[in-house]
């Protein structure tokens, strides 16, 4: 049967319903080059024009997946976006990126590239929805962070943000999880709160799946935040994070130790606090190294931050501390009062706890040790 003319044609591919049709002309009219199916939204079909017969017996139009299917693109509006992509191959781009050759990570990034920096669009842009296939595959890369990087994470959209940080800190070891934190998701949460001055939901459980990896969080985000001693309002996000999650015991008093040893600024205190009202057990190590925190800087930090961690510590742990820690630090605070009133709270709690020690003869007090 010889080429279908014009008026046949067109009455068949009126019959296709849901299918938009792209057809291609070369510069020679006389001949009609593939047309292009878009089905759902999300597949590229190549049908050519022997398949558009009129006998129904004929089979089916063969379905060819093309680069643009691991993208999976939210909107038909940006299928132009991966022009660049068409001339390669889907299993050989996933594998350029998989197997990188380490002699020249360099002609890697440069043949990858042109897909990332689109890619930048596809994340700004997005809602909901899976992500690009390619993301699977891109945390066994040893290139993932620097083609990550060309998307734009300060562009992220709060949806991807949360599903791409799912994604790579479940799938990345605990020290590559580090660099995802404080390369790519501290900065978008910064800048977050810098145009917002507050956190968005999909930000904020960000931080809280950051978590699933408690070594790569504490030293990611919150050393990071006490390094650079960042706003108020940045210490206040990252500590609710740490209220509201279960962080590894060993991983806490391990950072706690870091953080006695550390010259103290507003952020250290805040988060020392927060961690010792999670009420840790914590080795007597740990106890004798904040009770000597505590004890060389009272007097010389005054604000209320410090003192606030001061009433934490003998309301967590003043049980702990031995009759002469209990003493000492109740000479020391009547010796260096606060004035907002929060001496009077931390010295009732500290008589109370030598009292409460005695009684239950957990320790050997003198009477002179009693504090009335």
């Amino acid at each position: 049967m010889g080429k279908p003319d014009q008026k046949h044609k067109k009455t068949l591919v009126n019959e296709i319903r849901g299918i938009n049709l792209k057809k291609k002309t070369h510069k020679d009219k006389t001949n009609v080059d593939d047309l292009k199916l878009m089905v759902d939204e999300d597949i590229i079909l190549n049908v050519s024009e022997q398949s558009l017969k009129l006998n129904a017996n004929q089979p089916k139009p063969v379905i060819n997946k093309k680069a643009a299917d691991f993208f999976q693109v939210v909107d038909m509006e940006k299928l132009d976006i991966f022009d660049q992509v068409d001339v390669l191959d889907d299993e050989a781009l996933i594998q350029n990126v998989i197997n990188s050759a380490p002699t020249s990570p360099a002609e890697v990034l440069q043949s990858l590239t042109p897909v990332f920096q689109q890619l930048s669009i596809v994340f700004r842009d997005y809602r909901s929805g899976s992500l690009p296939k390619l993301m699977r595959s891109l945390p066994s890369s040893n290139l993932w962070l620097q083609l990550m990087k060309l998307t734009n994470p300060l562009e992220w959209s709060p949806n991807a943000t949360k599903e791409l940080t799912r994604l790579f800190i479940s799938m990345l070891p605990e020290k590559e999880a580090f660099f995802y934190i404080k390369d790519l998701l501290m900065p978008r949460v910064r800048q977050d709160l810098l145009l917002k001055q507050k956190l968005s939901l999909q930000v904020f459980e960000s931080l809280v799946k950051s978590t699933y990896k408690p070594l790569a969080f504490l030293k990611g985000c919150v050393l990071e935040v006490i390094q650079a001693d960042d706003s108020a309002g940045l210490v206040r996000a990252v500590g609710s994070v740490i209220k509201r999650c279960s962080l590894p015991r060993m991983s806490v008093i391990s950072f706690i130790q870091v953080l006695t040893e550390a010259d103290p600024n507003g952020a250290s205190l805040a988060f020392l606090a927060t961690l010792l009202s999670k009420n840790y057990s914590l080795t007597p190590q740990n106890l004798d190294s904040v009770f000597n925190y505590i004890m060389k800087y009272t007097g010389a930090i005054t604000n209320l931050v410090f003192y606030d961690l001061i009433l934490i510590f003998v309301k967590s742990y003043g049980n702990s501390l031995s009759g002469e820690q209990q003493v000492t630090l109740y000479e020391k605070m009547k010796q260096f009062k606060h004035q907002g009133g929060i001496s009077e709270e931390i010295l009732r709690i500290i008589k109370q706890c030598s009292i409460q020690n005695k009684q239950k003869q957990l320790m050997t007090f003198g009477q002179d040790d009693i504090i009335i």
